[in-house]
């Protein structure tokens, strides 16, 4: 609900069945590279020199054997938020498609401004260290408000959130979301009260989890 332009899983559901070969073949000879807009993220033990030659020998390769034209500037992708209005909830509501299924889910989300910024990056996965365990302890052990129980940090394409997500088959939506808003004048209380050599430690175990990250993707 918060995304710009993007289509919905249903929509590709309804269109997959109207779909064969030919259309597939078609797309990739004649409209797959007719127009293209190229962007390239090259990480490791490459150079800036030997990383602007392969983005010229992609392109040349593009122009010169499939004939590729650049995108017009009214067909460039345009990533767009919604912007939740500060102060302010903004509830977004969807029934379920099986009215025999008895589960519920809510996922509320604070957004904090564009991932473009490292330093709120930063501090929005500090926090996120910092409530996850006792989110997931008061809400999932102690209240037992559902088997799915995750605070995390996510980016809606250009926008940085931190977000609460529970799935239940016991609650309603309705619930869920007034158990996460109980819950979020306990975090403060811990953030206020927090010490120094607490707050250091957060920041350390942050650190050892980011470094763990990185080598597991191979960066």
């Amino acid at each position: 609900a918060l995304e710009a332009k993007r289509w919905h899983m249903d929509c590709y559901i309804q269109v997959l069945p109207s779909i064969g070969l030919g259309d597939l073949s078609s797309f990739i000879s004649d409209t797959l590279f007719h127009r293209t807009w190229t962007e390239m993220f090259l990480t490791g033990n490459v150079t800036l020199e030997s990383s602007l030659d392969i983005a010229e020998d992609l392109e040349e390769r593009l122009t010169e054997e499939k004939s590729a034209l650049p995108l017009l500037p009214s067909q460039q992708t345009e990533c767009r938020v919604v912007k939740v209005p500060a102060g302010q909830a903004t509830v977004y509501v969807k029934p379920g498609t099986d009215a025999n299924n008895d589960n519920s889910a809510v996922m509320v989300c604070f957004q904090v401004g564009p991932d473009s910024d490292l330093q709120s990056n930063a501090l929005c996965e500090l926090l996120v260290h910092v409530a996850k365990r006792d989110a997931f302890y008061q809400l999932r052990t102690v209240e037992q408000l559902g088997y799915l129980t995750w605070c995390f940090q996510h980016s809606t394409a250009t926008v940085k959130s931190m977000c609460f997500l529970i799935q239940s088959s016991a609650h309603s939506a309705g619930y869920l979301e007034s158990r996460i808003s109980a819950f979020l004048p306990v975090l403060l209380e811990k953030l206020t009260t927090m010490t120094e050599e607490e707050f250091e430690k957060h920041k350390e175990q942050l650190g050892v989890r980011m470094h763990w990250i990185m080598l597991h993707a191979g960066m």
